[in-house]
């Protein structure tokens, strides 16, 4: 649902999704059938805009992700903006958390540059820790810039 109350703009959402597996999987090089299970995932999200700012958050729930039976994963993410002139800048956070598995913390920053109508510059920098199950962690830095073309 997607309108506006009190000058203040709002977006909500949500979601449901199931898939059927009908057979295991098999993976080569050894012919093992892998104990597959019904995927099932729901959403929900909501965005706020206030003037300059814009406030949002989502979360996902997926149950046997890839068809692995008990291989669950929960995903938060929560973003803010703000635009002024031809800038807009934002910050984002995501939790991504794989039952027995790894947990990922992801934070980014991004503008983006309105040139003329249609043409933006953007550009933003993500920093992402992985916390690996029984194993090493890893961290990460990401840079990323691009060209936008609406016509």
């Amino acid at each position: 649902y997607e309108g506006t109350f009190n000058n203040i703009g709002f977006a909500v959402g949500a979601g449901y999704t199931h898939i059927d597996i009908e057979e295991d999987a098999v993976l080569p090089p050894v012919p093992a059938a892998i104990d597959s299970d019904d995927i099932d995932q729901w959403n929900i999200g909501a965005d706020f805009d206030i003037g300059a700012f814009g406030v949002g958050a989502a979360y996902t729930e997926t149950e046997s992700a890839g068809g692995v039976k008990d291989a669950d994963v929960d995903t938060m993410v929560f973003g803010a903006d703000y635009t002024t002139g031809p800038f807009q800048f934002g910050a984002s956070y995501l939790n991504q958390d794989v039952d027995g598995g790894n947990e990922t913390d992801r934070y980014t920053g991004g503008v983006v540059y309105t040139l003329t109508q249609g043409l933006t510059l953007r550009g933003s920098v993500s920093y992402s820790d992985v916390d690996v199950a029984g194993g090493s962690d890893t961290d990460a830095t990401s840079v990323l810039g691009g060209i936008q073309f609406n016509f």
